[in-house]
C-alpha cells in the first residue's frame, strides 16, 4: 500500500492520544484497580453486580476491558483473569477477548496509521526503515498465520505484537483473525485461573493467584503454544528460502 509523503501530525494523533491515555491511566493508579490483588478484594461486589444486572455488566465489561488495551496495556493475562474472576469462565471469556480484541484493533488502526508518517519522513532508507519494510515482506501472503504466530510467543507483550502488526501493515481482517486464533488458547487460560480463584473466593477459602499463575498446569502448556509459534516461525523461514 502506497503512502503519502511527508510527516503530518494528523496521521500520528490517534496514536498520541492513546499513549497520553495510558500515561493518565497510570498517573492516577488506574492499573491497581485491574491487578489480580485488586480484584480479590472487590470480587464479592463485583460478582454481585455482573449477575444482578448482566444485560448493563457485560457491555460494561467488554468497553473496560477494550479500553484498557487500546491505551497499549501490555497483558491480555490480566485482563483475562480478572473478566474470569468477575464474570465467571465462559462469559468472562467471551467478554475479555471481544474487549480485548475490539482494544488492541483500535491501537492497531492507530499506529499502522502513524507507522506511514514515520515510514516516509523519519526512517526513510536506515535501517530502521529497511528493517520495518523486511517485516513486512515477511508478514506479506501469510498475514493471518504471521499473527498467530506472534500472538502464541507469550514472552511478546500483546501490545508489542499489536505495533508489530501495524508495522508490517497487516490488513485488517487478518489482524482480527489473527488475534481471536493466537490469542484464544492463552486467554481461556487467563480465564480459567481468574474463574477458579472466584469460586475459591465465594466458598471462603483463599487463593494465591501468583502461585496459581506460576503453577506447573498453568505454565507446561503456555510453554508448549510458545515453542509451537517458534517452530511455526522456524519453519516458515526454512520453507521460503526453499522455495527461493
Amino acid at each position: 500500500m502506497t503512502e503519502k509523503q511527508g510527516f503530518s501530525w494528523g496521521r500520528i494523533a490517534p496514536l498520541a492520544l492513546l499513549l497520553a491515555a495510558l500515561g493518565l491511566f497510570f498517573a492516577l493508579g488506574l492499573h491497581r484497580a485491574i491487578t489480580l490483588e485488586g480484584l480479590r478484594e472487590r470480587h464479592a461486589a463485583l460478582q454481585a453486580w455482573a449477575a444482578g444486572a448482566p444485560w448493563t455488566a457485560w457491555p460494561i465489561g467488554v468497553v473496560a476491558a477494550a479500553s484498557v488495551m487500546a491505551v497499549g496495556f501490555p497483558s491480555i493475562g490480566v485482563v483475562m483473569a480478572a473478566c474470569g474472576l468477575v464474570f465467571g469462565l465462559w462469559a468472562g471469556f467471551g467478554i475479555g477477548l471481544l474487549g480485548a480484541t475490539i482494544g488492541g484493533t483500535a491501537l492497531f488502526l492507530a499506529a499502522r496509521r502513524a507507522r506511514g508518517a514515520f515510514m516516509d519522513s523519519r526512517f526513510g532508507e536506515t535501517r530502521m526503515g529497511r528493517l520495518i519494510r523486511a517485516l513486512e515482506r515477511r508478514a506479506h501472503g501469510n498475514e493471518a498465520l504471521y499473527l498467530v504466530s506472534l500472538r502464541l510467543m507469550l514472552f511478546l507483550p500483546s501490545n508489542t505484537v499489536t505495533i508489530a502488526a501495524a508495522a508490517a501493515h497487516l490488513r485488517l481482517p487478518a489482524f482480527l483473525i489473527g488475534t481471536l486464533i493466537g490469542s484464544g488458547p492463552a486467554a481461556f487460560v487467563f480465564t480459567t485461573i481468574g474463574a477458579g480463584a472466584g469460586a475459591a473466593l465465594d466458598a471462603g477459602g483463599d487463593v494465591d493467584l501468583l502461585a496459581a499463575t506460576l503453577s506447573p498446569w498453568v505454565i507446561g502448556p503456555l510453554l508448549g503454544l510458545t515453542a509451537l509459534a517458534v517452530f511455526a516461525v522456524w519453519l516458515r523461514a526454512r520453507l521460503a528460502k526453499a522455495k527461493g
